[in-house]
């Protein structure tokens, strides 16, 4: 008898047109120094917000300031993280936060899922891993990263709009003495492969014209897009969503 020729189903293999769907919703890591429009970014993307913050309590002019209705357009889980916890204490709390951000991202209602910090959630997720945030051997990191892989992956298959915040570092590398000293440039805090996960990258900076976005990275439309800048009122998420794939604004408004 001829030996039968298993199928591509039966394998685990979808069709393409089952797998790739148009894009309707957009994955980021926005990352800045403190003071330079995080929050406010975030407020201007797709309504109902669910906010997971780790972060200061927003202020209620920021909220006027941007038409945002406290009681229907936004949804704050607010998270403190005490250092001087017990290791079950924080593994509760790590726990709580990854079911939280997956419910979420499953409410039809919701338009958009905000972390903020990301790299506070990190910190948080290595003191329920691991107890401490120092003197822990890199390779027991790989636990802590497969977990923050599969939450962004589960959040670039939900069709929701997923931002993650991170705040930014002085980068330091080793000089000609074998000192570590700052290159003068900032990096993002916590898991840094976040940037490569996430659909695209962008920093936010201020200057005394006001606040300003520069696409990092994308790996939508890479050519067009990266090292473009947002100036000011442009500063948004419908903005940014349109430069970064290049649909009408009018499709993320």
């Amino acid at each position: 008898m001829a030996k039968q020729t298993p199928s591509l189903k039966s394998l685990g293999f979808e069709s393409a047109d089952q797998v790739v769907q148009p894009r309707t919703s957009l994955t980021l890591a926005v990352n800045a120094l403190e003071k330079c429009g995080k929050t406010r970014f975030l407020l201007t993307c797709p309504k109902p917000i669910a906010l997971i913050n780790f972060d200061r309590d927003i202020e209620p002019a920021l909220l006027s300031d941007l038409g945002v209705s406290p009681a229907e357009d936004l949804w704050i889980k607010t998270v403190e993280v005490d250092d001087t916890e017990a290791e079950d204490i924080w593994r509760k709390q790590w726990e709580d936060v990854k079911a939280a951000y997956r419910a979420a991202l499953d409410m039809p209602q919701i338009a958009t899922v905000c972390v903020d910090t990301a790299d506070q959630m990190y910190e948080l997720s290595r003191l329920a891993n691991f107890g401490r945030l120092a003197k822990v051997p890199p390779f027991k990191y790989a636990v802590v990263n497969t977990e923050l892989k599969l939450l962004i992956k589960e959040a670039n298959r939900r069709g929701k709009n997923v931002i993650w915040t991170h705040r930014l570092k002085k980068e330091y590398k080793q000089n000609k003495k074998g000192e570590d000293s700052w290159s003068g440039q900032y990096v993002p805090s916590g898991w840094s492969a976040a940037q490569f996960e996430l659909a695209a990258s962008v920093k936010l900076y201020k200057d005394d014209d006001g606040y300003n976005l520069e696409v990092v990275s994308s790996g939508i439309r890479q050519t067009e897009c990266e090292g473009e800048v947002l100036l000011n009122d442009d500063v948004n998420f419908a903005q940014l969503a349109s430069l970064i794939t290049g649909e009408p604004i009018t499709e993320w408004m």
